[in-house]
Formats: structure tokens, C-alpha cells, sequence
């Protein structure tokens, strides 16, 4: 989850009481301290290569953070520090970001934290980032060449395609979860830096799907990454036809304030008209504020819908809550604020879950911009749902259904949503409370557990 301004309501932006026992007062920091200003570096950002000091000069910005920053004094001391000089020379020899990003994170991953990680300008989080931090500092967007594809961990190759963002240049190419990227305009696909300087020109794109070569082309656009994510959400939203019913669908690709606000348009217009909704939660960033669930927790008797009728006839209707059926999928890249969202879902028996568990990256991180082309993602503050932790832990699934890593696993899953929705639709309309909240579906969700152990439920009739 972000700690700092990106966050729907401004929270701290570090943990004071960490900053004292290691700096031995309780004066809480900024990125304003002199300390945690940028490096000034004459490197371009297009340019991935590194030498010997400048390796040296990030390797020390990043080890001087950690040490002021990091949540948890004691991993700083019994973890980072043996593992930095451990792999101090291996970082120090890096040929480019590639092999500093691989150095420095195998190093970050002896604290076994989320929310620490070392990113470069050839990785598309870099600008995702910067770009959603700069909702509160706009001298921290780093606009990017955006194509909307992540490849690489958790479960993925470095090289294979994780998703695709709704509406994006990939989407529009026909790339697909589970693609392999052989090359980008006849080069080795590095990541992130293969599109460099290309916004607005056709470029060519080689892969394997299912053992076989196929191409494409991708215009990139140079726009910012964040609002491209929050743009998805929106373009995501659908309504459609499922065995009589209609059905929604929507993709929460982030959080953030600006994501909130487009989750709230959804739900307050063409969603409303649908009998159930297939909420996504996996892949994509977290930044979530648990008033992302406002509109399925109200009760309608206090927020009617809202109806207005223009000269012409026109009739515009605004929902202001959904106590329809849900059902939510999440998976293994569903982090951060979206792991929160689940958890809600699940234990108040809102919403159940289809897929596989979150990822268990609960921490609060912050970002720490340390020159044009890196910055440090670093967990600053720990953190639990209700007394539960869920670092390290994450969300589990109620009914667990696999991807393969592949398109047809990634769809699968939704059609394991969907046919549990459709359960869900024979029931009566759902209910409400003494309190005004709506009851809850975990004793459907029980029965129909108990009674289809397989992961895909029974089809309709």
C-alpha cells in the first residue's frame, strides 16, 4: 500500500518512530531532507548502461535509505547489511540497469519485505510510480513510452507476457497473457527500454504463442502511466448477457484517488443496470482506499438512486450503491491496497473470492526517485486488517481456480466467476440488517463450496 499523499487521504510519510531509533530522534523525514534528494547524474535515462561509480553512487544512496528508512530495524541489521557486503562487488561490476536491477534486488530480498524494490527507467513500474506519487508533486511524473504490458515475476519469465491493460497499445496489437516477447523491432526485448524515444511510430514486435511465431505492431504512446491504468478501469466496464442475466464486469486496475473517482463513475452509471457484477482485483498496482467499497457496503434506503430529466427527454440515472451479487477474482498479482479490498470482501461475506491467493504485500511503501533513471520502492511502515497480518500472508480464495499462465487460464477463472454468479442469481434479493448493512453471502458460499469441490461450478441448466 503507498504511504505518503499518493493514498486517497494523505497519510505519514514515514514512520517517525523508525526514523528515531535509527537517527536517534524522533524527527520525521521527508523528501525534502538533504539526504533523500536526487542524485544528480549526467546519465540519460534512455541510456542503460552503467560503469563502476556510478554503481557506486546509486549503491550508496539505496544502502543509506534502507538504513534510515526501512521498517524494521532489527532485518536491517541481521539481514541487509550481511547481504550488501556480500554482494557489494557482484553490484559494483554491473554492466547496465539490467544487471543493476538484478544485483540490488537480490540484495534488497534478503530483508524479505514487499514494497522493496530497486526499479530503472527499463521497467515500467519506474514511471507507473513516479507518475501516481506525482499526483502530490508533479516534479515527480516521469512521463513514459507506454505500450500497457508487464511481463515477468510473480510465476512469469522475465520475457513472458503477465497481462495486458485494457485499451492499451499491447491490447490493440493482440498480445496476450502468456505471449513471449522474442524481440522488439528485430533487438532482444530487454523490458522497459526496447521502447524507448518511440512514442508515435509503428514498431514491430516478434513472439511465441503456444510454440509458435507470430508479429505484430504496437505504437507506444508518451503518456502518463498512472492515468493510463485509471483510464482502464473505465474502459474495462461492460455490460453483457450471461444465460438471461445481464451481467457487469469491472477491472480495478490500481488505487489512488484518481482511480476512485473512475470506479465511482462506473459504478454510479451503466453498472447499475446490471443484475451481478464480476469485480477484478488481480494484476495491475494497489494504492487502494477501503472507501473503494463504499458503493457495495450502502444501504439503498439511504442512497437512492438519483434521476434527472433533461428539455429533450433524456434521463440520466446515477446509482450511489450496488447491493447486487459480486464476485471478485484476485490471483497472485493482486497487492497492496487490493489485498485489503479482498479481505473486506471476504470476511464480511460481501463478495466471494475466485482465483488464487494475493500476493502478501501488505506493507506501507514510499518512493524514493534517486536519479533521472532509479529509484528505491522501500517498505517504511508495517501494518494489519483487524489485528490480522496479511504480509507475507495474503488473501485466500474461496473457491481456488488456477491460471496455467496462460489467456485461457486468466479466462477460465472468469468463468468460474461467472457461473458462480449465476448461482448466486437464483437467490432472493439480498437483505439488510438492524445496522444497514447488507447480510452477508457466506452461508451460500458455504453450501456451495461443500457442494461442488471441483473448481469449475456446475453449468447451468
Amino acid at each position: 500500500m503507498v504511504v505518503g499523499p499518493a493514498a486517497r487521504h494523505p497519510g505519514p510519510r514515514t514512520a517517525g518512530s523508525r526514523d528515531s531509533k535509527l537517527k536517534g530522534s524522533g524527527r520525521p523525514s521527508s523528501s525534502s531532507d538533504e539526504e533523500d534528494k536526487p542524485l544528480v547524474s549526467n546519465w540519460a535515462p534512455s541510456d542503460i548502461k552503467t560503469d563502476r561509480n556510478y554503481n557506486k553512487m546509486v549503491l550508496d544512496r539505496v544502502d543509506k535509505i534502507v538504513r534510515k528508512h526501512f521498517y524494521d530495524h532489527d532485518l536491517v541489521t541481521s539481514a541487509w547489511i550481511p547481504a550488501l557486503e556480500n554482494n557489494r562487488e557482484k553490484i559494483l561490476a554491473s554492466k547496465n540497469l539490467v544487471d543493476l536491477f538484478n544485483s540490488i534486488n537480490s540484495t534488497l530480498a534478503a530483508l524479505k519485505s514487499s514494497h522493496t524494490e530497486f526499479n530503472t527507467s527499463n521497467d515500467e513500474i519506474f514511471y507507473f510510480l513516479h507518475d501516481m506519487f506525482g499526483r502530490w508533486n508533479p516534479k515527480m511524473t516521469v512521463p513514459g513510452d507506454y505500450v500497457g504490458l508487464m511481463t515477468g515475476p510473480p510465476r512469469f519469465a522475465v520475457d513472458r507476457v503477465r497481462y495486458v491493460v485494457d485499451d492499451s497499445p499491447a491490447a490493440k496489437a493482440g498480445l496476450q497473457v502468456g505471449d513471449r516477447i522474442v524481440s522488439v523491432d528485430s533487438k532482444p526485448y530487454l523490458g522497459q527500454s526496447n521502447f524507448f524515444g518511440l512514442s508515435g511510430k509503428k514498431v514491430t514486435i516478434e513472439y511465441e504463442r503456444g510454440g509458435k511465431k507470430a508479429k505484430c505492431t504496437i505504437v507506444p504512446i508518451k503518456k502518463d502511466e498512472y492515468l493510463q491504468y485509471v483510464d482502464a478501469i473505465r474502459k474495462s466496464s461492460r455490460l453483457y448477457q450471461l444465460s438471461g442475466h445481464t451481467i457487469a464486469y469491472v477491472h480495478d486496475w490500481c488505487g489512488g484517488n484518481d482511480a476512485h473517482n473512475a470506479l465511482d463513475e462506473v459504478l454510479e452509471g451503466k453498472i447499475g443496470d446490471s443484475e451481478g457484477l464480476i469485480l477484478d482485483l488481480r494484476d495491475g498496482y494497489g494504492g487502494n482506499s477501503m472507501e473503494d467499497l463504499d458503493h457495495f457496503y450502502r444501504n439503498p434506503a439511504g442512497y437512492p438512486k438519483f434521476i434527472l430529466k433533461g428539455r429533450d427527454g433524456k434521463i440520466q440515472t446515477t446509482y450511489m450503491t450496488y447491493d447486487k451479487p459480486v464476485v471478485a477474482l484476485i490471483n497472485d498479482g493482486a497487492r497492496s491496497g487490493k489485498e485489503l479490498l479482498a479481505y473486506s470482501l471476504k470476511s464480511s461475506g460481501r463478495a466471494p473470492l475466485v482465483g488464487i491467493t494475493t500476493a502478501g504485500a501488505v506493507l506501507g511503501g514510499r518512493l524514493f526517485p534517486l536519479d533521472k533513471r532509479t529509484a528505491l520502492y522501500l517498505a517504511v511502515a508495517d501494518g494489519n486488517m483487524g489485528g490480522v497480518r496479511l504480509e507475507g500472508v495474503g488473501v485466500k480464495p474461496d473457491i481456488e481456480v488456477g491460471d496455467d499462465c496462460s489467456e485461457a487460464g486468466k479466462q477460465a477463472q472468469l468463468h468460474v466467476a461467472e457461473d458462480l454468479l449465476l448461482q448466486m442469481l437464483q437467490r432472493p434479493k439480498r437483505s439488510y440488517n438492524t445496522a444497514g448493512t447488507p447480510n452477508s453471502d457466506a452461508d451460500f458460499m458455504l453450501e456451495w463450496a461443500t457442494n461442488h469441490r471441483s473448481s469449475k461450478p456446475p453449468q447451468q441448466p
